[in-house]
């Protein structure tokens, strides 16, 4: 089953945004069961609040990678590993899904067979060609599809295939400005050696071993949640390490977009560090998620640090002024489900396009 919230109009400008002063978007998270809604002056507000939409595609499962492509379709992959499934919903599917109604002739692309042509696609993402990109860790694989390939249900041939070399285990990806495509990809043989690498788009036209035109190494004792680029380029990186066996340190990292313009193996070198202190109380390791809105408000989500690591998540919005300098910061604006809602759990956000 898959599940996801969507919130539109997001940040301190959301009243502009409403009032035809901002562009149109809306904040997508995925969450483990359903897909529901919260927009207007909940986002404004924030607060405990239930759901006003819910939908589902039947018989998939917890939805993992979201991504539009340029005719703002939502494609979805879902977690379930030895069977790979995504799935491409028009804007008018999506419509009649939010008002309760059965869609028909939803595009599905899965497996012909086992672990071909992908096993479990995790991460998705377009290209600004229209080119489908996905990711699939337990084939330590990199795959890209055509829109000709896209266009009709079935089992594609990847039109590239990135594999196999020193990299191993991608997990997460994300396209900047410049039709860069970043993974974080484990480097070497040895698990918990971990880099981004960024992949221009000469690097990524012909299958085989990965080429990356910047490796950007992590350290083992860090630890990517997620990672997003603001609108100047520069790299932010959502940070869960361990202090003790019941507490963490919930950090927003970023990395100035002149350290990253280079080539070749660079270390991690923070130019901001802001600490998150309302999430440090046990949180749920790799459940924290982060994007940009329209207006440069920065959304978190994660756990607040409630007994139960699956329940009762919460999403934070911070300010392009609270982004700024290194230290301590607070939410500007929070999201949190009622507690009886138990379908808000372990949420991914997104930015993208709302339901019109």
């Amino acid at each position: 089953m898959l599940a996801a919230v969507l919130v539109a109009a997001v940040s301190a400008s959301a009243a502009q945004a409403q009032k035809g002063k901002g562009p149109a978007y809306a904040l997508w998270v995925l969450n483990t069961f359903f897909i529901t809604e919260f927009q207007g002056n909940a986002l404004v507000k924030g607060g405990v609040r239930n759901p006003r939409v819910l939908f589902g595609v039947k018989d998939l499962n917890t939805p993992v990678g979201i991504a539009w492509d340029n005719e703002q379709n939502l494609w979805l992959s879902f977690d379930d590993p030895s069977v790979g499934e995504i799935v491409r919903l028009t804007p008018r599917q999506v419509k009649a899904l939010s008002s309760g109604q059965g869609v028909k002739d939803v595009v599905l692309l899965q497996d012909s067979k086992s672990y071909y042509p992908f096993n479990d696609p995790t991460q998705i993402g377009f290209d600004k060609e229209g080119d489908l990109w996905v990711i699939d860790g337990p084939i330590s694989s990199l795959m890209k599809f055509t829109p000709d390939q896209i266009g009709a249900s079935g089992a594609p041939t990847p039109a590239v295939w990135i594999r196999a070399g020193l990299f191993i285990e991608p997990s997460k990806m994300r396209f900047d400005s410049s039709d860069n495509l970043w993974v974080e990809w484990q480097v070497g043989q040895v698990s918990g050696v971990g880099g981004l690498v960024r992949f221009s788009p000469t690097d990524r036209t012909a299958s085989g071993p990965p080429t990356p035109s910047l490796i950007l190494d992590i350290p083992p004792s860090f630890n990517i949640d997620d990672f997003a680029f603001d609108a100047n380029g520069n790299l932010w990186i959502a940070n869960v390490t361990a202090t003790t066996p019941i507490e963490t340190v919930v950090e927003l990292v970023m990395v100035s977009q002149d350290q990253i313009a280079g080539s070749g193996e660079i270390p991690l070198s923070p130019s901001i560090t802001i600490v998150l202190p309302e999430f440090a109380q046990r949180p749920c390791l790799d459940d924290v998620s982060i994007d940009f809105d329209p207006f440069g408000a920065l959304w978190v989500s994660g756990s607040p640090g409630e007994t139960d690591c699956n329940q009762f998540e919460q999403v934070d919005e911070f300010t392009p002024e609270q982004l700024m300098s290194s230290g301590n910061a607070t939410s500007t604006v929070r999201l949190r489900p009622n507690r009886r809602d138990t379908n808000f759990r372990a949420p991914r956000i997104r930015v993208g396009p709302p339901i019109l």
